[in-house]
Parts: C-alpha cells; sequence; structure tokens
C-alpha cells in the first residue's frame, strides 16, 4: 500500500515477519508489537488514509488519530525496549536494552548508537554532553564513541540521571543523590573525569525534577526539594506519605505549576501553593498504586493521564484520564483509554523508571517495557464522548431501569447486573464497578456479575 502521490510515499508489506514499514531506501521499520499476532496476511487502506492490517489473531488499525500510528520498537521485543525517556530540545533520546536512540518530534527515528548491553538512563546536559548509564557505571558520549566515567564506584545501580541548569548532573541510585561535576578527560583512554560534589543519602529515589522557576523537586520515601546551602546541598521535606511503605515514583509540572505525582500506595498526589491534594479510590479511581502521571492542555481542557502499576491489577489496564478542572471533586470522573482508542494490551508501564514527557504540540512520548508510544491529547470533551458501556439490572427475574426506578432497588433479592459494550466487544476491556460503599472490584469485558 502507497500513500498519495502529493505525500511522502510509505510503503508497507505484510508477511510472515510482521508489518514493514518502508519510508526511504535506508528506513525500513518492522512492526510486531502493534499486532494482535507477528504473522500478517492481509492489508487494506480506508479513504481517510488509515490502513488496517489482518493478523492471525484479528485486525489492528494505524492511523494517524488519538493515537500514534504505531508502536516504536527501538529494543529487542524479546527482552522489553525503552527504560527512560528525555527531551533534548525538539528532539526525544530513548535509553533501550541495544542503545541509544534519537526521535524527532514526528515519530522519526535520527540516530540510533548502538552499545551491547544497553542502557538504563539518559541524560543531556545544557552545554550538549550526552550521558548515559547501565547498571552501576556511567558513560558520556564523545566524537564517536562511548567514554566510561572515572569514578569510584560504590556497585549501587543508578536508577536515573537528571542535568541541572547548572550544568552539573544529578545521579540517582539505590539510596543515595549524588551531584557530579565534569573535570577534564580522564587519565585513562577510554574513560572522562567527573568530580562528585555532593552524596545525600535518601531512601527509593525515584526522579528528580528541575521546575520552571528553577526547584529541584525530589520523588523518594517524601516529596522533597533540593536546596543549596554554601557549598553544600541538603534534602528538605515537603511532603511525606501517611503510611512508610508507599514510594514516590514520578514527578511532573502541569501548566498551571503545580506538581502532580504519580505513588505506589496512595494514588496521585497534586501538590500546588504549598497544599496537597490526595486522589486515591475513595475518589473514585481504580486503585492507589501508579507508575507515572501527566497533563496536558491548557485551562477546563487540561486532562491529567496516569499509568497504574499493572502488575497490582490486570493487565489490560492500560491508562486512565480524568479533567484536571474535577480535581476539587470528591469523586473524580475517570475513563479507561484501551484497545478502543488504539493502545494495544498494557504496553504504559514500566517497573525500571517512569518514562513520560509532553512535547510542545502536547503529544505524550510514554517508554515502556513494551516500546514506544506517542498519544495524541484530547480535550476530555472527547475522552467523555466515547461511549460508555451498557447496564442492564435483573432483580427477581425482572428488569430494573435502575436511573428511573433507582429508589425501587432491593437489598434482599439476588441481583445480576449484565454489562455490554456499544459496539463489538473486546475482552481486552475491563469493567471497574463499585457495589455500594464496597470496595471497587475489576471483570473483563463483557460480563455478568451475580450479587
Amino acid at each position: 500500500a502507497a500513500g498519495a502521490p502529493h505525500a511522502r510515499c510509505v510503503t508497507l508489506v505484510c508477511g510472515a515477519a510482521g508489518l514493514l514499514r518502508w519510508s526511504a531506501p535506508e528506513v525500513i521499520e518492522v512492526e510486531t508489537a502493534a499486532l494482535p499476532h507477528p504473522l500478517c496476511l492481509d492489508l487494506v487502506e480506508e479513504d481517510g488514509g488509515a490502513v488496517w492490517a489482518g493478523s492471525y489473531n484479528g485486525p489492528a488499525r494505524f492511523s494517524q488519530g488519538l493515537v500514534w500510528q504505531r508502536w516504536l520498537n527501538p529494543g529487542d521485543p524479546k527482552h522489553g525496549q525503552a527504560q527512560m525517556l528525555a527531551p533534548a530540545g525538539q528532539d526525544f533520546w530513548v535509553a533501550a536494552r541495544n542503545g541509544l536512540h534519537r526521535f524527532a518530534a514526528d515519530g522519526r527515528r535520527l540516530e540510533f548508537r548502538e552499545r551491547s548491553g544497553g542502557f538504563m538512563a539518559v541524560a543531556q546536559t545544557f552545554d550538549g554532553q550526552l550521558y548515559a548509564s547501565a547498571g552501576s557505571a556511567l558513560y558520556v558520549w564523545r566524537d564517536t564513541g562511548w567514554l566510561r566515567v572515572a569514578l569510584t564506584d560504590d556497585g549501587a545501580v543508578i536508577r536515573s540521571l537528571q542535568a541541572d541548569p547548572d550544568g552539573a548532573l544529578w545521579v540517582l541510585r539505590t539510596e543515595t543523590l549524588e551531584r557530579l561535576e565534569r573535570v577534564s578527560e580522564g587519565i585513562d583512554p577510554g574513560t572522562a573525569s567527573m568530580r562528585r560534589v555532593a552524596v545525600l543519602p535518601v531512601r527509593t529515589p525515584s526522579m528528580l525534577a528541575v521546575t520552571r522557576n528553577g526547584r529541584r523537586l525530589l520523588a523518594a520515601d517524601a516529596l522533597y526539594e533540593l536546596l543549596s546551602e554554601g557549598a553544600g546541598w541538603r534534602l528538605f521535606e515537603l511532603a511525606r506519605p501517611l503510611r512508610p511503605t508507599v514510594v514516590l515514583r514520578s514527578l511532573f509540572e502541569d501548566s498551571d505549576g503545580g506538581l502532580w505525582i504519580a505513588t505506589l500506595g496512595e494514588g496521585l498526589w497534586r501538590w500546588r501553593n504549598g497544599r496537597l491534594q490526595r486522589f486515591e479510590s475513595a475518589q473514585g479511581l481504580p486503585g492507589d498504586r501508579y507508575a507515572w502521571v501527566a497533563v496536558a492542555g491548557q485551562g477546563d481542557d487540561a486532562v491529567v493521564y496516569a499509568a497504574p502499576r499493572v502488575a497490582d491489577y490486570v493487565d489490560d489496564v492500560g491508562l486512565i484520564a480524568f479533567p484536571r478542572r474535577m480535581a476539587e471533586s470528591a469523586t473524580v470522573p475517570w475513563r479507561q483509554l484501551g484497545r478502543r482508542e488504539g493502545l494495544i494490551g498494557a504496553p504504559v508501564y514500566n517497573d525500571s523508571a517512569p518514562a513520560v514527557q509532553v512535547d510542545r504540540s502536547g503529544q505524550i512520548w510514554i517508554a515502556a517495557a513494551e516500546g514506544l508510544a506517542i498519544l495524541r491529547h484530547q480535550p476530555w470533551s472527547v475522552w467523555s464522548a466515547i461511549e460508555r458501556p451498557r447496564v442492564t439490572i435483573w432483580q427477581a427475574g425482572m428488569r430494573v431501569d435502575h436511573a428511573a426506578e433507582r429508589a425501587s432497588l432491593r437489598r434482599d433479592v439476588p441481583t445480576r447486573l449484565e454489562v455490554r459494550l456499544p459496539d463489538l466487544p473486546d475482552s481486552r476491556l475491563t469493567l471497574w464497578y463499585r457495589l455500594g460503599e464496597g470496595d471497587l472490584q475489576v471483570s473483563s469485558l463483557p460480563t455478568r456479575v451475580e450479587v
């Protein structure tokens, strides 16, 4: 299938190896993770340009709609891909199991710097230096290759890297936060030298973020601000979870200056003007453990996107979204974004490090264990317009219209709930429901619940 004559020509080839995308003599990409099965059988193009690919386990649709037309897989599909995502101007660097990749804002891969064993994290300082980590080792790119940074290695794994506006590099290890400054080239060939100027002990550091007004904030066992004191640094605690087992996973600053935090155990936090709000299952969200949170859009159109920690729920829950303007409500209305919106399976959770960014156009870049995805932000009016499942209530063999006859529902008779999607059912979608004041429960759709 070829593109229209007035557009850049793209050739798609369907076969046993998957879907091949051929956009230039030197660019041939194999897409398999976006298909229900790697065996691709047929292709057909819609009038609007979207392409349907028939696979052994069913069809998949590739389009320029709500979700980007494909998953970008910069690593070995058998072992997981992107581990950390960081912006560099208009481009995005992705650390993966086979090296470092640079993508343009439209999803084109611009550059690949291979390294056996891959990388875990990546950061680019303001002077253009590119750093990446693997295990407990730190590397810097010099001309045509990687140089290992000469440090007294304590063996602790590097979880994340963050560039500081003053040119230094922050390194998050298992139980410490380190500040490094560049000194000179290493004495030994193949190495570069940096100097540790600060080592701060902290439990379970996950992410360091620098806000637009220059504040340095750390997500760990609590929310900290990093303060400079003369020649040293210290951590000032801003907010702490109610339970010691809760860990803060990711930080995101929205367009209004509010700080959103994903936690493992207390849902989502919003820190704004010194006030902390918690959004948990008590406010209607599906659970209290989240991998990351991001906010896209401005004003009333801003939408909060969050990724539940899939291992704690069900493999089919990809993303949830809710309007930021409803954050003050007692109950937050949210939508599950899944296969109907183009998210296949649950590929947006990453055990290694939070990996999400929003670019200048509002696209959400997500790096996860199964690849790299680009989600196009939509106002809440678009997400909320997606039809909800139909629910039918039966009591004592009689159908009950609960919207009109809620008061007639009896508590002392067997009750059956039947849920169906408005269109073709998809077993990968899930239903979250709560009966009375009970806990939220989950079931695949279509479903029948006996109460």
